[in-house]
């Protein structure tokens, strides 16, 4: 029961995450300007756009996929790359908080949630299940 409730929220946070990112960068590629300046991921302008869109469809399939039962062990896969892309690009890059405390507080909260969502995701991995 509590191994469904684990999966069921880390299912809902990549997809949630994955299609948040997705839109926006749909919204950025129709309207052509690549001005899209998210500074805790490693690129810039239409390669920061591409990456984005290709990245985001990734986590889409792969959570759609775990959910329908197939292919699942990827997820757990996906889930470390967001987790360490948000580590990486959030702590541990030139990137400074502009937003004060509120904007950490969020940004620790967003690495708590993939992290949790990490954790949650490898009760698919078989060998950890009972």
């Amino acid at each position: 029961m509590l191994g469904a409730l684990l999966r069921l929220y880390s299912y809902a946070y990549e997809l949630v995450l994955a299609l948040f990112l997705f839109c926006i960068s749909v919204v950025v590629l129709i309207g052509g300007k690549h001005q899209l300046a998210l500074p805790m991921l490693p690129w810039e302008g239409a390669s920061l756009t591409y990456w984005l869109f290709g990245l985001s469809l990734i986590g889409i399939v792969v959570t759609v996929l775990a959910i329908l039962g197939r292919l699942r062990i990827l997820f757990p896969v996906w889930c470390l790359v967001v987790a360490v892309l948000m580590a990486r690009g959030m702590f541990l890059s030139p990137m400074y908080y502009t937003g004060g405390a509120d904007q950490f507080r969020l940004y620790v909260l967003l690495l708590v949630g993939a992290l949790l969502a990490l954790a949650a995701s490898l009760t698919l991995v078989p060998k950890l299940r009972r």
